[in-house]
């Protein structure tokens, strides 16, 4: 699927740098949206949804990659998250006060006391 072992390599390191990142970001964003009495919890359910969903992605490609072939399958996968992430953005982009709650420049979060 790759050329040579450099790009496949160059690839990886991509892909490593990508997850860490977002699994980073995910965390982060949770911590500031989560209360100091619920944090350690709701970053466990955080990390055991994700972990999880690593592993049933995993088998789930398999199978297609088995009924297909892995080209067709890493294809199409790439091409329903390239899909699933740009209509998740643009819904995002067209609700005004899609921020409403999480902190910002001008100041503290608003809310319930903690």
């Amino acid at each position: 699927m790759v050329p040579n072992a450099g790009t496949a390599a160059a690839v990886l390191l991509a892909l490593g740098v990508a997850v860490t990142a977002f699994y980073t970001l995910t965390a982060s964003y949770v911590q500031t949206l989560a209360t100091e009495q619920l944090r350690g919890r709701v970053l466990a359910v955080n990390g055991l949804v994700y972990r999880a969903s690593l592993l049933l992605g995993a088998l789930a490609l398999g199978a297609f990659a088995d009924a297909v072939n892995a080209q067709a399958a890493l294809l199409f996968t790439g091409a329903t998250t390239l899909i699933l992430v740009l209509a998740f953005w643009a819904t995002k982009r067209m609700r005004p006060g899609w921020r409403a709650g999480l902190p910002d420049e001008s100041g503290p979060r608003t809310g319930p006391p903690a």
